[in-house]
């Protein structure tokens, strides 16, 4: 709940929409922020009318909007408060992830120091639509990360780990979704006990990534704004280095004047169809049952897929009232699975089948083939 707004910044994104971050005081007297995507000025100043009593600064560019940023903690909150206190409200809250990420690749000396990985969800297959998936690509490498490497590879290796645990626990509820996790936590505690060991694709891959990469950082990048509380657990910090939201990444190319649709198309393929369709409701099932067959695992798989909060809440309820007719819950809190998530460019229909086709286009076929380059 918004009780009172602090500052409006509007800046104007390459593609011609604009960005409107919002910082406001809630309830509980914490500085917040809210970022809203809008198609034309006009739209941008309707939506700020539901924000009338705060500062407003007017478009500008991502140089400046970090500048008024700190000039307004700086001049309105620093009256008021330590200097400790100042420093801790201004990196936790109102710094954006993105300076981190710039100075982690910064700090790398191109790659010399020490290799800056940028692991990608398989969602991004449906995002950055003006432009091709092997040009996004060549942008991330513009930006100076090291390599790029799929998400959906830490999928596989998720999907082969899950379905040997599946068969060996009998039931099981899945830990790929980190609010998912944290709702049977909090909602069902009763059940979890039967959250699947496995740490989630994000935190597998990044985990084998440093094992083998002296030094590595890695920064995933995805629709997912719960991942940044996920790199935050004890299980997952020591290999995640930050986390970025596709639109934050959109917002790191614009900083940099980096037009993704003047480069070359860079290649993406490290992954399986089945670890690629993660990103949607059902992918994750399939791919578990894809795993099975590969390992020979004689397992009578009956999976609830979950497309939503909602949907998890009813599983779980008939799940702790022992009138469940499954013996695997798939939670993906998002409405269509992470290609749904808040931190998304694009929703609808056309993410499920761009997904799909970018699953279609794996180099890798099986799953046993794709992890078979971790050996």
């Amino acid at each position: 709940m918004i009780v009172k707004v602090r500052s409006h910044t509007v800046y104007k994104l390459k593609d011609g929409r604009y960005k409107c971050e919002v910082w406001y005081i809630d309830e509980t007297g914490e500085t917040r922020r809210t970022t809203h995507t809008h198609p034309s000025q006009s739209s941008v100043n309707k939506f700020l009318k539901d924000y009338p009593d705060g500062e407003y600064y007017p478009v500008c560019t991502l140089n400046e909007f970090f500048e008024n940023i700190f000039k307004y903690v700086l001049e309105k909150m620093v009256k008021n408060t330590s200097y400790v206190k100042f420093v801790s409200l201004f990196n936790s809250q109102i710094k954006p992830v993105m300076v981190n990420v710039v100075d982690i690749i910064k700090k790398s000396e191109e790659n010399k120091k020490y290799k800056v990985y940028a692991v990608v969800a398989p969602s991004i297959s449906s995002q950055f639509t003006y432009a091709k998936l092997g040009q996004v690509i060549s942008g991330l490498k513009e930006l100076g990360f090291f390599t790029v490497v799929e998400a959906a590879l830490g999928a596989d290796m998720v999907a082969m780990a899950e379905s040997k645990e599946l068969a060996e626990e009998g039931f099981l509820t899945s830990s790929c979704c980190p609010a998912f996790v944290k709702y049977v936590q909090s909602a069902f505690p009763q059940l979890a006990e039967h959250i699947s060991h496995n740490l989630s694709p994000m935190a597998a891959l990044a985990k084998y990534i440093k094992e083998t990469s002296e030094g590595a950082k890695v920064v995933f990048i995805g629709p997912c704004t719960a991942k940044k509380a996920e790199a935050q657990l004890e299980s997952v910090k020591p290999y995640v280095d930050s986390v970025l939201t596709f639109e934050e990444l959109q917002a790191l190319f614009d900083s940099k004047d980096i037009d993704i649709t003047t480069l070359e198309e860079d290649v993406l393929d490290n992954a399986s169809y089945y670890g690629r369709i993660f990103a949607r409701s059902g992918g994750l099932s399939d791919a578990v049952a894809q795993a099975m067959k590969e390992q020979d695992i004689n397992f009578d798989l009956k999976p609830a897929v979950c497309d939503g909060i909602e949907a998890c809440r009813v599983a779980l309820l008939k799940k702790s009232k022992n009138v469940l007719d499954a013996n695997f819950i798939e939670g993906m809190a998002c409405i269509g699975g992470c290609i749904g998530g808040a931190g998304c460019l694009t929703h609808g229909e056309k993410n499920k089948s761009e997904v799909d086709k970018y699953g279609r286009e794996a180099m890798e076929k099986t799953i046993s083939d794709a992890v078979s380059i971790l050996k």
